[in-house]
């Protein structure tokens, strides 16, 4: 009987891996097509991804908010921003996203290659507004992405919006 049980344990346990390297992979590709949106000085669809609480820690000192990143990108001087050895947390809601950002710049009259150690923390709310905002942009990005409709009806009927998640 022990060994029935240990078995179904594995099983269990092998379906919940393959979700969260599912789910990690998910965030390994959003976290590149985010530096390749930067890379396009796609300040559109980065405004629409990023929240309005949205910060940028830069290694010497310096903070941007949403709208002083938004302008830095809007220059359009990344040649290229490429991920390397990226590891992936994922805790519930929250995704911590860790690795080496591989990044070309132009300046006046150089090419700067230069890479940087990061730690990203991505979060999923499903339980209020900015949680139905954040699926609503990923369905702006991906309009076949059909978990993000199913998670904005989820969140509109714990919210009590039964009409809006009626028609996801």
């Amino acid at each position: 009987m022990k060994k029935v049980i240990v078995a179904i344990v594995l099983i269990l346990q092998g379906y919940v891996i393959q979700a969260q390297i599912s789910d990690s992979l998910k965030v390994i590709e959003t976290n590149q097509q985010i530096d390749n949106l930067v890379v396009q000085a796609d300040t559109a669809s980065l405004s629409k991804l990023y929240r309005n609480d949205f910060v940028f820690n830069h290694g010497s000192g310096r903070v941007d908010s949403k709208s002083s990143w938004l302008l830095s990108a809007a220059k359009g001087n990344f040649i290229s921003r490429n991920h390397d050895s990226v590891k992936v947390e994922l805790h519930n809601f929250l995704a911590i996203v860790r690795g080496k950002l591989n990044i070309q710049k132009k300046n006046k009259d150089t090419v700067d290659n230069y890479y940087l150690w990061y730690i990203r923390v991505y979060t999923k709310q499903e339980k209020n507004k900015q949680g139905i905002e954040d699926f609503t942009k990923a369905i702006q990005l991906k309009p076949d992405y059909a978990l993000a409709y199913y998670n904005r009806g989820t969140t509109q009927m714990g919210l009590k919006e039964y009409q809006s998640a009626i028609s996801d």
